[in-house]
């Protein structure tokens, strides 16, 4: 690591005198000419010498300034200024400022090529401060290391010890500031006035001025105990009690999370001492627990503390709390995740190899992430994984358990809704998520015939289009959907579904062809959903309809025997007969007493016959002469008129009308 430095004195006036680098005229050699020179303080006893330490090119660089006072030159009031200048950016972390008082050399006049050269220190050997603890009490120490944190300026501070222990002091809080927290601080341990960098105060001025407070009577003292300060703050200072300590390269190496924070660098030191009790103690997940914490209280932030969030998210870390599944339930069960990058915690790949290594593991951690009352980011990821990735049984069993908090996931997920495994499900459930499916284009789909029998035994409604894809991709849908309609122990069929065998309806009159008896449901919907002059009826055999025919119970509504009526008019056999008898005799009823309407007339009156000997007001008539016609042409028997209805004087003029045509 290179060190600069210069040498300011007397030479017709205080200046530069040599520099190990091109000084050029800019505020950090101003400031550094200010700063080199005599502040009047004088140091009676020992080395007559005082040290004075600030930043320099906006923080980027630290200055480390040992004056002493020139008795030799001839001028009052002259001293020598020897400057170490360390490049905070480049600086090793491992690199102990303490190291540098060995560094300072006294010049003797006019021999300076020593300070025209750049300083190399290869070797970081560590210091301790056993003076400073020796020498100060411990609560002076937290002070001065807390109002250096919090950018305090302008405290003046007597020197009643030897001025040596007060520099051997600034070094040891230099050394245990983060570096960028270097950028406002700057001491002195020799003033008699205030002395300033650029426009502000120094931090901290030791003075031999005795109106000042001294650190063995401080104002703090009595009054501020060590169980007064933070826990990060108490644990940095205990750590600096130790020989060879690191904490300074941690500091140092976590620089850009902590950067010029104050409390983020509590937070760091501890979240170290929970490292230091997880590598020193057993510990588990309520421990792990408070380190994630940390994190996310003071590095909110996805890009903050990123190398923090990446140490103590990594397996190294995390596998002294606990087990992988452990770990990875306690990221997925933060309130809020948002302060993690994805990449941080490795989470989908250590999932996956938990899957992989353990896998009886792997199904009880997702057991727990879907019990998870509000599911973080990465818990919903986890649950994605395992709807992807389990096996069949397995999640249909966590879906059994867990079915409100997981069906968000699998009504949205296409890998399980073309996998079918949802037509398991039992009736509500299956209800419950076809509905959700129903607006999806089933382009995919392939489980078509299990999705018709589920529907039919759960009695769902099922949408419009979903139905005519069922009718169209299923075997034997209209059979089943007809068998199940007109089954009694079905309460529900979906109207869509009947409605789409409409697309087939030679299959619907094939199954009919099967039946001897209907229900109502069945028989309403042929009723009202298949003209009885459609061409596709017609080019069926009237045997079709001996079911709907035999459903007559003669108390029937006029629907029903309009339908009839015209239904036998496709075809002149038998059963065409058989359906005029059971319509007749109702429709004319309803002429005689004027109860028909005029819509129902009008279906049926291309079926009658017009005669000019009868009168057009009496539709009784009209009706009967066009019956009478339709079994001449059918060569019927005119004995089968005789009793042909119930009532006599009907089937009187039936036969009459049949022998004057």
């Amino acid at each position: 690591m290179i060190i600069e430095q210069t040498l300011y004195g007397y030479n017709k006036g205080h200046g530069l005198l040599a520099s190990s680098f091109p000084v050029r005229p800019n505020n950090d050699s101003s400031l550094m000419s200010v700063l080199s020179d005599w502040t009047g303080f004088r140091n009676e006893l020992g080395e007559d010498s005082y040290m004075t330490f600030y930043p320099l090119s906006n923080g980027e660089k630290y200055a480390f300034a040992k004056t002493w006072y020139a008795d030799e030159m001839e001028r009052p009031g002259c001293v020598w200024t020897h400057t170490l200048i360390v490049d905070l950016k480049d600086m090793d972390r491992n690199f102990d400022f303490r190291v540098l008082n060995d560094y300072f050399r006294r010049p003797q006049k006019d021999e300076y090529d020593f300070y025209q050269h750049k300083i190399e220190i290869d070797n970081f050997e560590t210091r301790y401060s056993n003076v400073v603890f020796s020498m100060f009490d411990d609560t002076s120490l937290l002070v001065l290391y807390l109002l250096l944190l919090g950018n305090n300026k302008n405290l003046f501070i007597y020197m009643d010890k030897d001025q040596r222990a007060y520099v051997a002091l600034c070094f040891y809080l230099l050394q245990y500031l983060p570096l960028d927290i270097l950028k406002w601080v700057s001491m002195s341990t020799g003033s008699i006035s205030r002395r300033k960098l650029g426009s502000e105060d120094f931090s901290i001025q030791f003075t031999d001025n005795i109106t000042n407070i001294s650190l063995s009577n401080a104002p703090w003292n009595g009054k501020i105990a060590k169980e007064n300060f933070t826990n990060g703050l108490l644990y940095i200072f205990e750590q600096s009690k130790k020989e060879n300590d690191t904490f300074p390269s941690l500091i140092r190496l976590f620089r850009e999370d902590i950067k010029d924070e104050k409390e983020k660098l509590f937070a760091f030191a501890m979240l170290m001492k929970e490292l230091d009790t997880a590598l020193n103690e057993k510990v588990g997940g309520k421990e792990y627990a408070n380190v994630l914490s940390l994190l996310e209280e003071y590095f909110p932030k996805q890009n903050e503390g990123i190398r923090l969030k990446s140490n103590f998210l990594s397996e190294k870390i995390s596998s002294l709390y606990g087990t992988e599944e452990d770990y990875l339930f306690q990221i997925a069960s933060l309130k809020n995740d948002s302060f993690l990058y994805p990449e941080e915690t490795q989470f989908e790949s250590r999932l996956m190899e938990l899957d992989k290594d353990d896998h009886a593991s792997y199904i009880d951690l997702i057991t727990k992430i879907a019990a998870l009352a509000h599911p973080n980011d990465t818990a919903c990821k986890a649950l994605l994984y395992a709807i992807n990735n389990m096996e069949e049984q397995e999640l249909l069993n966590l879906i059994d358990k867990e079915w409100e908090k997981l069906l968000p996931f699998l009504s949205s997920n296409d890998r399980f809704f073309e996998s079918g495994m949802w037509l398991k499900f039992s009736n509500d459930k299956f209800n419950t998520i076809f509905l959700l499916f129903s607006q999806k284009l089933f382009d995919k789909f392939i489980y078509w015939d299990g999705l018709l029998n589920k529907a039919i035994d759960a009695e769902t409604l099922v949408s419009e289009d979903v139905s005519k894809k069922i009718i169209e991709k299923a075997k034997d849908a209209v059979s089943i959907i007809f068998e199940a309609a007109n089954s009694g122990s079905h309460h529900f069929v979906s109207p869509s579904l009947l409605q789409a065998c409409l697309l087939k309806k030679q299959d619907i009159f094939i199954w009919m062809n099967s039946q001897e008896t209907i229900n109502e449901r069945v028989e309403r919907f042929l009723l009202y959903k298949i003209e009885p002059n459609d061409y596709d009826l017609k080019s069926n055999s009237s045997s079709v309809w001996k079911a709907f025919l035999n459903q007559d119970n003669e108390n029937k509504n006029i629907d029903f025997y309009i339908y009839l009526y015209i239904l036998a008019h496709n075809w002149h056999d038998v059963i065409a007969i058989e359906m005029l008898k059971h319509s007749f005799y109702h429709i004319y009823i309803s002429l005689s007493k004027n109860q028909l309407d005029e819509k129902y007339w009008n279906r049926i009156s291309c079926f009658t016959s017009i005669s000019y000997f009868i009168d057009k007001w009496d539709k009784c008539k009209i009706l009967s002469r066009g019956l009478v016609d339709y079994l001449k042409n059918a060569s019927v028997d005119i004995r089968v008129l005789k009793e042909f209805t119930p009532n006599k004087k009907i089937n009187e003029r039936l036969v009459r009308y049949w022998k004057k045509s």
